[in-house]
């Protein structure tokens, strides 16, 4: 007889997120000039100063000086996975008993 398997939940990866400024994305007022937002130079502005603050980010990274309000977070990449087969967590039923969809086990209580 197969094991009972459970849910386990795992950390698989974890990641730096940094979020910029608002004004770095909304771009519709910016030098004197009005971007219509959609249009061809309205994305040129917003990539061209989203490329200026990747520039300064990098900037940042070299001088570990800097001591600006950006939102910086680390995301973990959570997912469930069968305690006895590690595969992702996905149960199916069969002849009325539910089991591991990767492995066959019978699931017990969580």
């Amino acid at each position: 007889m197969a094991a009972i398997a459970t849910k386990v939940r795992c950390i698989t990866g974890i990641y730096a997120k940094l979020q910029p400024p608002s004004e770095v994305i909304q771009v519709e007022y910016r030098h004197g000039t009005y971007f219509r937002p959609g249009t061809p130079e309205y994305r040129a502005e917003v990539t061209r100063s989203c490329e200026a603050w990747a520039a300064e980010i990098e900037k940042w990274k070299r001088d570990h000086g800097s001591r600006d309000e950006d939102t910086l977070s680390f995301p973990k990449v959570v997912i469930d996975v069968c305690s006895n087969c590690d595969e992702p967590w996905k149960t199916i039923a069969r002849s009325g008993v539910v089991q591991c969809s990767s492995c066959g086990a019978p699931i017990g209580k969580c």
